[in-house]
């Protein structure tokens, strides 16, 4: 089900008055614009939980796997993806928090951050 079908589901869902959440998970540095999402959620939810893609370790499948995804679609992307994904510290994420920490307060959102 492609993301247009989905946000009309949601969208029908609050108008018959059905309390509805999204989750925006997982969330790719560099390539998810999770505040784009948000926007495009907000209006038809109640709740909004945000992740972002944690891989622990570089050795593990989930990163090689991850890894032959981006040298395929996004080569350019990989080091940078790579720093963020092994440090929650790392400058994409702290940025991030702070938009949707700012977006969340200033529409009032019901917003769950979890990066």
């Amino acid at each position: 089900m492609d993301t247009e079908k989905r946000v009309e589901a949601l969208r029908r869902l609050k108008q018959a008055g059905v309390r509805a959440g999204a989750l925006v998970c997982p969330v790719i540095p560099y390539i998810t614009d999770a505040v784009k999402l948000i926007d495009l959620l907000a209006s038809h939810t109640d709740v909004i939980w945000v992740y972002g893609l944690a891989i622990n370790d570089r050795l593990g499948q989930n990163w090689l796997t991850v890894q032959k995804i981006l040298r395929r679609h996004f080569p350019d992307l990989i080091e940078p993806i790579e720093a963020a994904i092994f440090s929650k510290e790392d400058l994409y994420w702290t940025r991030l928090r702070e938009n949707l920490a700012a977006l969340k307060d200033d529409r009032q959102l019901n917003l769950n951050i979890h990066i």
